[in-house]
């Protein structure tokens, strides 16, 4: 079969690997602008196609039929082209409903804030309703029945449930968020419709005050599987939709290593590297090679602003990059967005270490003494476990410590 993603940009797609887990089919990337989207769709030159932003509604008129569902909702995001007759349909919806139900999200009878007034907001709303919710489109022009984000949060209270379906927050724009939680007082659970990254602000947020979430990543990955059995015309196992999460977070998710200074993350790193067969990045040897300077001099002539800053910077930048291991230094988390951009695509383990075995170093300009140690022990601790996902001790042999972050994936 000829599949395939049509879209404009199409940047870092997770696409291809999802399609191929569940039909093993070849699918391209059809990066297009407005009149090369029309030659395509008269062409009809394909079987099946994906439809991501901004085409979702702009297709329509070049079909030959509509599903019930995505008339209703007035988004087309696969096309299947029976005969030459172009057939759209909406899977969005379905697979929204369906993360909720796997993410223990209940929704009925929840007052829902959704963010966003179009195609991707008609879907999610579309399934929260199917679930029993009550929705409230939010909207910064408040048009068409929407309320404005002023008017929600005046009446945040009555709000259980928000979730995000505007592109505010994708990739590269992930220090974006539309939304400001820290106003929103009675909620439960938030999710977000954005897939890439993986965990976009709000949901670093929402994880960070202990509520339940969801992230559009599940929703990608399920939406495929139902458009591979439209595209097919097959009933496939659904038991391969959680394989397939799985497996593509294990192959493509970082993982960031945080911790005291001398707690071995870069060590761990490199057993890491060699078992799991991915390159490591030491965040202190990238921003030496920034900076053109050793971290004491740096410390010393600019100050650690300065150094923070390149930290932060190394951190962006290595928030774009895919299955890899980073090394991070100890006081990375000193700084929220720092913190944000290593989350954002990673899993977090903290290479925790007994107190007494940590020493201090001439090279690291925080750090020179046991008394120095034991005073940014205490200071750290509690961020360290804020911002990791999972903990690996490291009492033993740096090859246990590894072991255990390996199972833990």
């Amino acid at each position: 079969m000829r599949l395939g993603l049509l879209g404009y940009p199409l940047k870092q797609s997770w696409s291809r690997d999802i399609h191929a887990f569940f039909i093993h089919e070849d699918y391209a990337y059809h990066s297009l602008d407005r009149n090369e989207m029309e030659q395509f769709l008269k062409e009809r030159n394909f079987d099946g196609i994906n439809v991501t932003i901004p085409y979702k509604q702009m297709v329509i008129p070049y079909l030959d039929e509509i599903s019930d569902s995505a008339s209703q909702m007035q988004a087309v995001n696969c096309i299947a082209n029976r005969d030459g007759k172009l057939i759209g349909t909406n899977t969005d919806s379905s697979a929204f409903r369906d993360m909720l139900v796997s993410r223990h999200i209940e929704v009925q009878g929840k007052q829902i804030a959704i963010l966003g007034s179009g195609g991707a907001s008609r879907a999610v709303r579309h399934a929260a309703e199917e679930l029993g919710g009550i929705c409230t489109i939010v909207s910064r022009t408040g048009k068409d029945g929407a309320i404005t984000y002023e008017q929600m949060y005046e009446d945040e209270e009555k709000f259980e449930i928000v979730i995000n379906a505007t592109p505010v927050g994708m990739m590269p724009n992930i220090a974006d968020t539309p939304i400001d939680l820290s106003r929103m007082h009675h909620l439960y659970a938030a999710a977000d419709a954005v897939a890439n990254p993986l965990r976009t602000l709000m949901i670093q947020e929402a994880e960070k005050r202990g509520l339940l979430t969801a992230s559009g990543f599940e929703m990608l990955v399920r939406q495929a599987f139902l458009a591979d059995e439209f595209f097919t015309g097959k009933k496939l196992n659904s038991k391969d939709i959680q394989k397939c999460i799985r497996e593509l977070l294990y192959r493509k998710r970082n993982i960031v290593l945080i911790g005291m200074p001398t707690s071995g993350k870069s060590s761990v790193a490199a057993i890491l590297a060699e078992k799991l067969d991915r390159p490591v990045y030491d965040m202190d040897a990238e921003i030496v090679r920034r900076i053109n300077m050793t971290i004491p001099e740096c410390f010393e002539k600019k100050g650690e602003t300065y150094f923070r800053r390149a930290e932060k910077e190394t951190a962006g930048d290595l928030s774009n990059k895919s299955g890899i291991i980073i090394a991070a230094g100890g006081g990375v988390v000193k700084d929220a967005e720092t913190m944000m951009y290593l989350r954002s695509n990673s899993k977090v383990f903290l290479i925790s270490r007994k107190e007494e075995l940590l020493f201090g170093s001439k090279d690291r300009p925080l750090s020179q003494n046991t008394e120095a140690v034991q005073k940014l022990y205490t200071e750290r601790k509690p961020l360290y476990e804020m911002y990791s996902d999972a903990i690996a001790m490291n009492n033993g042999t740096l090859e246990e410590c590894a072991d255990s972050i390996i199972r833990q994936l």
